[in-house]
C-alpha cells in the first residue's frame, strides 16, 4: 500500500528567526526532518511530500533527492496564497502562511492515500512511526484518523513557553477534545505553568497527554479541511495580518461534530524540537547520543 509521510515545512520561524528546518543539526551534517525520513521509511513508509513555500524548492529538491532511495517517491506542494480554497485574497501586507490547516490542503493533489503529518522542525522519536504506520494502515475511508499523544513533560522547551494541543482522551483511547493551550513553560522544581495574564497561572499535570502535531490520515480529510478553511477566511478581518487556523482546532471542530473519531497511540518518546535558537544546543547533544548509542548511522 501507499503509506505517505507529509512534512510540512513552510513556516516562517519567527521566533527563531530563520530557516529552522534547514539548520544543520545531526552531528555529520543532518537535517531533522531527515532523521524522520529515516524513521519513516524503516516503518513502511514508501512517499514523502514536502509542503514547502515556493522560494525553498530548489534546496529541498537538490537535497533530498539526492539522498533518498530512489524506491522512495518524493513529491512537493506549495504553500503559497494562491492556493487558498474558495479565491480568497489575502492582503496585500499579508506575510505570514495561514497555518498548519492550510499546509496540509496544500498536499491535496499529490496525496491519494494514508499519510502522516509532521513537522520539518520537530524530533517524534523512532518508535512513533512504526506505531503510527500500524494505526494508520487500518484506518476507515471516511470519519477516522490518528494521532500520536506525548506527555506534556516529554515536550517542553528550557528555552521558553511553547503552545501545545491539551487532549482529553476517553476510556476507549479515542479522543474527546484537544484544546489549543498558549504560554506553557515548565520550572527549575519541575512544575509546569500555562502564563496567562488575563484569567492568572493555570498548573498542568506534567503526565497530561499532548498533540505534537502528528497525525494519521486518510484523503477524505481534505475536503473537511478545506471547507473549515474557507470558513475561517470568510470570518478572518482582513486587517489580522497575523491570524492562523491550527490543526488542532479544526480537529476538535470535527470530533465535537460527530464527523470524526480520532484513535490515539500513547508513547514515551521524548520531543525534541527548534522553538528558539538556544533549543539547537539541546537538539544537538540528544541526537548525538542516539549516533553513539547506535540508533541512527553516520548517514542517514
Amino acid at each position: 500500500m501507499s503509506a505517505t509521510l507529509l512534512v510540512m515545512a513552510a513556516g516562517l520561524a519567527t521566533r527563531y528567526g530563520g530557516n529552522k528546518q534547514i539548520e544543520p543539526v545531526g552531528p555529520y551534517g543532518g537535517l531533522l526532518f531527515e532523521y524522520a525520513i529515516y524513521d519513516a521509511i524503516k516503518a513502511g513508509f514508501n512517499r514523502v511530500v514536502f509542503v514547502i513555500r515556493e522560494s525553498m524548492y530548489a534546496y529541498f529538491n537538490q537535497r533530498i533527492k539526492s539522498k533518498i532511495d530512489t524506491n522512495i517517491e518524493v513529491l512537493f506542494a506549495f504553500q503559497e496564497f494562491y492556493t487558498l480554497p474558495g479565491n480568497y485574497i489575502p492582503s496585500v501586507m499579508r506575510i505570514k502562511p495561514y497555518g498548519t490547516v492550510h499546509a496540509v490542503y496544500c498536499a491535496k493533489d499529490v496525496i491519494d492515500g494514508s499519510f502522516i503529518v509532521i513537522n520539518a522542525d520537530d524530533y517524534y522519536g523512532e518508535t512513533t512511526y512504526r506505531s503510527l504506520y500500524q494505526a494508520m494502515i487500518s484506518l476507515h475511508a471516511t470519519g477516522e484518523a490518528v494521532m500520536a499523544v506525548y506527555k506534556l513533560k516529554n515536550t517542553l522547551s528550557i528555552n521558553g513557553d511553547v503552545t501545545r494541543g491539551l487532549c482529553n482522551i476517553n476510556p476507549n483511547r479515542t479522543l474527546h477534545r484537544i484544546t489549543e493551550t498558549y504560554h506553557i513553560k515548565g520550572n527549575q522544581r519541575g512544575d509546569i505553568y500555562s502564563y496567562n495574564p488575563l484569567v492568572g497561572d493555570r498548573r498542568l499535570d506534567p503526565e497530561t497527554p499532548v498533540s505534537m502535531n502528528v497525525w494519521g490520515f486518510t484523503p477524505w480529510i481534505f475536503n473537511e479541511i478545506g471547507s473549515a478553511l474557507v470558513a475561517f477566511l470568510e470570518h478572518l478581518d482582513p486587517h489580522d495580518l497575523q491570524a492562523e487556523f491550527p490543526l488542532p482546532i479544526a480537529i476538535d471542530s470535527l470530533l465535537q461534530s460527530g464527523r470524526l473519531d480520532v484513535h490515539t497511540v500513547e508513547n514515551d518518546e521524548t520531543w525534541y524540537g527548534i522553538t528558539y535558537p538556544d533549543d539547537i544546543h539541546d537538539v544537538r547533544a540528544a541526537l548525538l547520543k542516539k549516533h553513539l548509542y547506535g540508533t541512527y548511522p553516520e548517514h542517514l
